[in-house]
């Protein structure tokens, strides 16, 4: 995979893996980092494919590289493609500054994309929308666009990366399209189960970079259900982490042991750390593997309720907050559940931290009364 790309996938990986408190918000607005200075512009364009309304964000940094590559960012499920800007930090933003890449946040359907996964209760699920088409129309109405400024799009060098939901949209991509895109990376995402796919294998490579937790809640590192949004939206089997990664570099024509590395810990406190496999020979596409181990976070067997359920309001909406606690290695943890109703839709907002962390916990609770339903 270019090495561009592995600097620019850094910014979610970054964001993914360091964050003090583990949140995860799904169809809610939380307060956004601090926006960096960038000195290219962000433009919309909608247009109709497939009979619906689509449409995607696109931005175009002021040193543009001709022909220009082509970053698709893709966003998790209930997602936005201006939200994937603020939750990544708008650290793609920064790196096309750098390097004059054209950075395209492309729209789910109705907030959701139609990946690989046979199950699912999304629109985008239930109307088979095609979104493979709908990204290989987006890269093709940018070449030749005038904030382009004349230069063309590198159409040999789209990548796209996602996570979650987006994440199995990219593996779509390069199960599907692997004439369409140079390569992909995929965050908290793994190939589904034979009895869940619903893609079309083309048989052919590409350069994959896989990014999962060993102790993920939603997308489980060994495999199995996962589920998206509550418990109550299962999206099907998948494979482990490991076999999707064997997938595809059995695909690429590797039969030896990868590349190991595991990273220095940087934080002893936290319990977490990261490590490394890599495929990598000659001209064949390169597999890469970054696997986040266990965090204290996750290595509870059993939670206890802490207190009694509380009903809220927040921005209009009824809501729920359920408290629970658990002792890991001799320290007391919080997990802060918030379930809206909304719609006719289940949503949560998970807070996890350290009991004695009063500024965690502080942070949860602002993060939650902060949310603003987009309309």
């Amino acid at each position: 995979m270019r090495p561009w790309l592995v600097r620019a996938i850094a910014g979610l990986v970054v964001l993914t893996l360091g964050a003090g408190v583990a949140l995860w918000w799904w169809g809610l607005h939380t307060p956004a980092f601090p926006q960096p200075p960038v000195t290219g512009k962000l433009e919309q364009r909608r247009f109709e494919f497939g009979g619906l309304p689509r449409s995607f964000l696109v931005y175009i940094p002021l040193h543009l590289r001709d022909p220009a590559p082509v970053v698709l960012v893709l966003h998790g499920a209930a997602g936005s493609a201006e939200r994937m800007r603020s939750d990544t930090a708008w650290a793609f933003e920064e790196l096309a500054d750098r390097d004059g890449t054209v950075i395209v946040y492309p729209q789910g359907f109705e907030g959701y994309w139609n990946d690989c996964r046979a199950s699912g209760v999304s629109a985008a699920k239930q109307r088979g929308v095609d979104d493979v088409g709908f990204l290989r129309a987006v890269v093709a109405r940018l070449d030749g666009d005038p904030a382009l400024r004349g230069k063309r799009i590198a159409t040999d060098e789209v990548f796209a990366t996602g996570l979650s939901n987006g994440g199995h949209m990219a593996l779509r991509l390069a199960l599907e399209a692997p004439d369409f895109v140079a390569g992909v990376a995929a965050l908290a995402a793994s190939l589904p189960t034979a009895d869940n796919l619903s893609c079309r294998m083309s048989g052919k490579a590409v350069p994959v970079l896989l990014i999962n937790g060993d102790e993920d809640p939603v997308s489980p590192y060994e495999g199995g259900e996962t589920w998206s949004l509550s418990p109550f939206n299962r999206r099907g089997a998948v494979q482990s982490t490991l076999a999707t990664a064997d997938y595809f570099r059995t695909l690429a024509g590797y039969a030896g042991p990868p590349f190991e590395h595991r990273y220095p810990d940087a934080d002893p406190a936290d319990g977490t750390v990261a490590s490394r496999r890599v495929w990598s020979e000659g001209d064949r596409p390169e597999v890469d593997l970054l696997q986040h181990h266990a965090g204290p976070s996750y290595r509870v067997e059993k939670w206890a309720s802490s207190q009694p359920p509380e009903e809220l309001e927040i921005g209009g909406t009824p809501a729920q907050r359920l408290v629970y606690s658990a002792e890991v290695e001799r320290r007391k943890l919080t997990k802060e559940v918030v379930c809206f109703r909304h719609h006719g839709r289940i949503y949560s907002f998970v807070g996890l931290f350290w009991s004695s962390d009063d500024k965690a916990r502080e942070q949860v609770r602002r993060a939650v009364e902060s949310t603003v339903w987009e309309q």
